[in-house]
């Protein structure tokens, strides 16, 4: 046998042995990185999907608070409103009532008044009955 031909047929078979292994790592290495390439895209797209469910639901929830705070002002506002018209009513009655107080003191004063004219004139109605009952007695003596 010839060492050249020997060589060659070794050198041969570990050549395609080698292109074999290089062949099936090959394959197996494109079939991971097929198989991570689909999971990536699977992953950003439940990113994709996440992110857009979130942002719906925060723009539900945000809708839901403008809809709440509205409401809030609004009830503020009927809520200021009537207090307002509270506040004049009883600014109303305030002075109806101040007015009231003013009339009774007047009538209050001509009622003293007539009270002290009265009194008066009783006093000289007793004078004037010590009077007559003095001249009656003259009168009489």
């Amino acid at each position: 046998m010839d060492y050249t031909t020997l060589s060659l047929a070794i050198s041969d078979t570990w050549t395609i042995s080698l292109f074999v292994i290089n062949l099936i790592v090959g394959a197996l290495v494109g079939w991971l990185i097929l198989r991570e390439k689909q999971r990536d895209t699977r992953i950003s797209t439940l990113e994709a999907n996440l992110e857009r469910k979130a942002d719906e639901k925060i723009q539900e929830k945000f809708s839901m608070l403008m809809s709440s705070i509205s409401e809030i002002k609004s009830r503020l506002d009927r809520g200021d409103s009537e207090f307002r018209r509270q506040h004049d009513a009883d600014h109303g009655i305030e002075i109806k009532t101040l007015q009231a107080i003013e009339a009774l003191r007047g009538d209050l004063q001509v009622v003293k008044s007539q009270i002290t004219g009265a009194l008066q004139l009783g006093r000289q109605v007793q004078r004037h009955e010590v009077r007559i009952d003095a001249l009656e007695a003259k009168g009489a003596s």
